[in-house]
């Protein structure tokens, strides 16, 4: 099991509630953090150059 060290993105139990409390599939990215993301010129280039897909949680309406 992951321990997370700040930031909801890296539990995937809130995740899921996430998905589950909206209706709608969630994704997590890696990495968790993109502070970052001001250092690039362009936002389209940042976004693809940092943040990546990492686990997706489909809603489970059951819950």
């Amino acid at each position: 099991m992951r321990k997370p060290t700040g930031g909801g993105s890296q539990s995937d139990e809130i995740c899921q509630i996430t998905a589950d409390m909206f209706g709608i599939p969630s994704v997590c990215t890696q990495p968790h953090e993109l502070a970052g993301i001001g250092a690039f010129k362009d936002y389209h280039k940042a976004v693809s150059a940092m943040a990546h897909k990492k686990d997706g949680f489909i809603p489970d309406m059951e819950q």
